[in-house]
């Protein structure tokens, strides 16, 4: 428990990882609704083994500063609770949402759902690519290191890795499930070289 409030602090002093203020959030096998007016934002993370023993994994963390909540994206479990009693009611309405396990057909956005892809497009490097719908559970990761941009795409069960000044797909790194093929086929299907 304390590590992942220290992970928690310091996720939120870095920026790390993508943060989300409302709306359908999925994640790992989780999936929960955040309304809009409660004024709560959502990062998504996969944490290493260090950080969340024994092996790693998946959470969601809930913020409405100085309150927090961090929940388990593999089976929807709190694993640490600092929600200060006048925020009790807001987080109260967002964890009765949560479900753990497949969602429901047609409940999540492109590039699940096969309708356009949305506008306008996101770019890094060389890049330019459809930004995947918040309800997907598919998050963005800009990278570089060892010499390489790359752009990191994971629903945190599938992972895909493109170079960003080539467009190439790092087939080595990259593993996609069953159940996700077609979306991150979508997702790749958008992806240009900015001119």
């Amino acid at each position: 428990m304390l590590l992942l409030a220290l992970s928690f602090r310091a996720l939120l002093s870095s920026g790390a990882g993508g943060t989300d203020t409302a709306g359908l959030v999925r994640w790992g096998d989780l999936v929960i609704r955040v309304p809009e007016n409660s004024m709560v934002t959502v990062s998504r993370e996969s944490l290493p083994k260090e950080e969340y023993p024994p092996d790693g994994g998946l959470v969601v963390y809930l913020e409405k500063s100085p309150s927090r909540l961090i929940v388990s994206a593999e089976t929807g479990y709190v694993l640490y609770d600092a929600i200060k009693e006048e925020d009790r009611a807001a987080f109260d309405e967002i964890t009765a949402t949560i479900t753990v396990g497949a969602p429901r057909q047609g409940s999540l956005g492109w590039p699940y759902a096969t309708d356009a892809p949305p506008e306008p497009r996101g770019t890094y490097g060389g890049l330019t690519y459809a930004e995947p719908d918040l309800s997907s559970g598919i998050q963005l990761h800009k990278m570089s290191g060892y010499g390489l941009e790359y752009l990191r795409v994971s629903n945190g069960r599938s992972t895909l890795f493109i170079n960003a000044r080539t467009g190439a797909v790092l087939e080595q790194d990259t593993v996609i499930l069953a159940d996700d093929q077609a979306a991150f086929e979508r997702f790749v299907a958008t992806v240009d070289l900015r001119r």
